[in-house]
């Protein structure tokens, strides 16, 4: 899952910080940084160390389930819990597509993430799908 993360942004800057000010490779938030031990998010090995310790703790919250932990990672646990679904987030939603999009074009097994998305939500969903294999097309 992290390497099917990892083909969205940040590619491969260590020091990109988002709109939201997610800082690094793993796309940190300071506070989860700080609750992590993460002393300085810029650092690649301290940012990846961090995201998948977070990551693991989001998966054991969520028992496992992978596409609650990923939404989680995005939108943060608690409108996940919350809902006990994808919150209705276009950029979660949107990033909760290419991540299992991206995993299936690396492992071959298909994440049913669409069942955690409302029907509004499946739409954007879709247009990530459909956008994907325009550009399927070019190869």
């Amino acid at each position: 899952i992290f390497t099917a993360k990892d083909l969205r942004k940040p590619k491969g800057n260590p020091k990109l910080v988002s709109d939201a000010g997610a800082v690094g490779l793993m796309q940190l938030m300071p506070g989860t940084a700080r609750l992590l031990g993460v002393k300085d998010s810029n650092d690649p090995a301290q940012n990846i160390d961090g995201g998948i310790r977070h990551f693991k703790g989001l998966l054991i919250r969520f028992n496992g389930d992978r596409v609650r932990a990923v939404a989680a990672y995005n939108a943060g646990h608690v409108p996940v819990e919350r809902l006990g679904r994808v919150p209705n987030y276009r950029e979660t939603v949107v990033y909760v597509a290419e991540v299992f999009n991206n995993y299936y074009d690396l492992t071959g097994e298909r994440v049913d993430y669409r069942g955690h998305l409302t029907t509004k939500a499946q739409l954007w969903a879709k247009r990530v799908e459909d956008q994907r294999e325009r550009y399927r097309g070019w190869d």
